[in-house]
This record gives structure tokens, sequence and C-alpha cells, in this order.
């Protein structure tokens, strides 16, 4: 929940920076979620965990309003909406969250970025590159932030793995011979047949 916590402050920077209107009175980013299942509750519980003045959940979109409003009155947000479109559409949401099935993750990122929000698409972020492109190109066209939950990115250890990389590049930029890059994984596997034999 942490690394979590942490990758959403970052996104709420990001996010900050599409919606001045926020910025500028001093109010938190107000989250749309799309999608009433399990993994929106998570991610629900996790803006919940940030301070009030950074981020508030304000309406639940689902493909039933009766789906709606029962995660809506389960999790304490505002407003609830019978469909994906009327939760883009509503004037109070600054950024989407889409928390569908996988399947449908690219349509509903299309939906909210037609509205004009940023949005953060629960990993995957589409089904194969052709619709990822699609959706990059489309808030590229808009200035929209857009943004696949892969929340590994945000591990200290990915980190420091990223910044140790580039000192490696930057060497090797100044002649500098580096040798081999060897890592670890930190776990020792068994081979099959001794799994086999218990």
């Amino acid at each position: 929940m942490c690394v979590c916590v942490c990758m959403l402050l970052s996104l709420l920077l990001v996010a900050a920076s599409n919606d001045d209107t926020a910025c500028a009175a001093g109010r938190p980013i107000r989250w749309g979620i799309m999608g009433s299942g399990l993994i929106s509750s998570d991610f629900v519980g996790a803006l919940k965990a940030l301070p009030a003045d950074e981020a508030k959940v304000i309406a639940v979109g689902a493909r039933s309003l009766e789906a709606a409003q029962a995660f809506a009155t389960s999790l304490g947000v505002p407003k609830a909406h019978a469909g994906y479109e009327a939760l883009a559409n509503d004037p109070d949401v600054d950024v989407v969250y889409v928390g569908t099935v996988a399947q449908t993750h690219a349509d509903c990122a299309r939906i909210a970025l037609a509205a004009g929000k940023p949005v953060l698409v629960e990993k995957p972020l589409a089904m194969n590159g052709e619709e990822a492109a699609e959706l990059v190109a489309l808030a590229k066209s808009r200035g929209l932030f857009l943004l696949e939950g892969m929340w590994t990115r945000f591990f200290p250890a990915v980190v420091k793995a990223r910044e140790l990389l580039e000192e490696r590049a930057a060497s090797a930029r100044r002649g500098a011979h580096t040798g081999p890059v060897r890592a670890g994984l930190g776990c020792c596997r068994r081979a099959p047949s001794a799994r086999l034999s218990r």
C-alpha cells in the first residue's frame, strides 16, 4: 500500500499540472473512478490514505447505476454514475482512474481522454501495441496526461537500478570501460526433480 501511495503522490503532481484550476483554487485533485470492482476499491483506499487536501474521490461510474451506487455507498464516494461516459463528462472530476476489466481499459481510457480528462489506467493499458499507441497519440493530441498504473516503476530498488544504469551509461559515454552488467534476483530455484521428490 505504501508504494501505491508514493506512486499516487507522483501522479498527483503530474496530474495537477494538467489542472490549473485545481492548483489555483488550492483544492484537492478530484478523482473519478471507472469500475466498481475490487481493484477500484483498493485504489480508492489508497487515495483515502493521502492527505485530504491532496486527493478526493468524488465519483464512480459503473456499467449499471446499481453497481455504482453500491460502490459509492460502501466507500463513501459522493456521486454515482450509470455508465463511463457520464463519469468522464462530470465537471467535478479532474482525473479519471480506469479500474475496469482489462479488455475494456483502452475503450474506457479513450472515453476519458475524449472528455478532456487526464487518465491513470490500471495495467494493462491496452490489449495490444496498436491500441496503446492510439491512446498515447490521443493523449498527446489533447495535451492530456496518460499513465499505465505500473507501480513497480516507483519501487526504491527499481529507481536505484535506473540510477545505476544511467551512471554506467554516462561512464561509457566518457569512454570508461564498464564491464558486463551482473544481476541477481535474490532467489535460488530448485531443479524440478527436487520439487517432485517430496
